[in-house]
């Protein structure tokens, strides 16, 4: 594969599924005090979307040493192992995402966008997902409940609808920005009013 080149079709390709849940598990076990603390968008789901279709595996980034360098002395052991060992990882993504979001069209940003705000940007990708449910709560945000064959579960995603332009920007695939993310993975599939009822209590729950 072109090193300089990791477009939409790439991430067709390339994505792997088992990799794809793995990241998908870690989502749904970050909380709005972990986002904040590591002020870093890993974990928003078009992102895990990305990684799960790299060319590369992280894995094979990943330093298995724990040592502790010099301009890291400053952080307390465990941190200072975990940032050394990931620094290529995250690199990595980086320079990844930046490639792909300049590799992509300005059409093709708005039909991943209107995918996302749909439900059909993982059935789009692969087979193995079914769009099951879409519920669009007012003008602010959208729902999709989202069927695996592979594993039996069931991704509840929710998706902000704050775009005020169709212009091209790196932000809107999940960037700083509780924009797209995993809600919940549940074991068995909800009918339309059990995820309206759903919707109401979280809206509840904020507001109050």
């Amino acid at each position: 594969m072109n090193k300089n080149k990791f477009n939409f079709q790439d991430l067709k390709t390339n994505l792997r599924l088992e990799k794809l849940f793995q990241y998908y598990n870690n989502e749904i076990t970050m909380t709005l005090d972990s986002i904040k603390k590591y002020s870093h968008p890993n974990f928003y789901s078009f992102r895990s979307i990305l990684k799960a279709g790299y060319p590369l595996e992280l894995d094979t980034l990943r330093k298995k040493d724990n040592d502790i360098p010099e301009h890291l002395k400053d952080l307390d052991k465990e941190t200072a192992i975990l940032v050394n060992q990931n620094e290529e990882v995250w690199d990595y993504i980086h320079e990844t995402d930046k490639l792909f979001f300049e590799s992509i069209t300005e059409k093709e940003h708005t039909n991943i966008l209107n995918d996302i705000k749909n439900g059909d940007v993982l059935p789009n990708l692969n087979e193995n997902f079914k769009k099951e449910l879409l519920i669009f709560n007012g003008s602010k945000e959208s729902y999709a409940l989202i069927s695996s064959k592979l594993n039996k579960k069931f991704y509840l995603f929710r998706c902000s609808l704050h775009l005020s332009s169709n212009r091209k920007n790196y932000e809107d695939l999940g960037y700083y920005k509780e924009y797209y993310y995993l809600w919940k993975i549940l074991s068995k599939k909800i009918d339309k009013d059990e995820l309206s009822q759903m919707i109401k209590d979280r809206d509840y729950i904020i507001e109050k």
